[in-house]
């Protein structure tokens, strides 16, 4: 699983391009993480008992930021929101 927050409102647009370059090649060296400038923050992928420290300044514009995984299959269940 990865960690990716986005901007507000791009959840869909992000999930769809998830799946969409998930056959690409350099999808794996981008830890699934598609090319998106949606994106504000990734973690890379991480294995059962994997562990990633994230620092990350929440936005300062308020509004519902969704995060959500975007390994292949996994964005349509996998998701939450940071309300700021």
């Amino acid at each position: 699983h990865n960690f990716v927050i986005l901007k507000p409102g791009s959840l869909v647009e992000v999930g769809d391009l998830a799946e969409a370059t998930a056959q690409d090649p350099a999808s794996p060296s981008r830890q699934y993480v598609p090319p998106s400038d949606k994106i504000l923050l990734a973690s890379r992928l991480l294995t059962p008992r994997d562990s990633q420290k994230l620092s990350w300044n929440a936005p300062s514009k308020a509004g519902v930021y969704p995060y959500v995984c975007t390994f292949p299959g996994h964005w349509r269940r996998m998701h939450g929101a940071l309300y700021v």
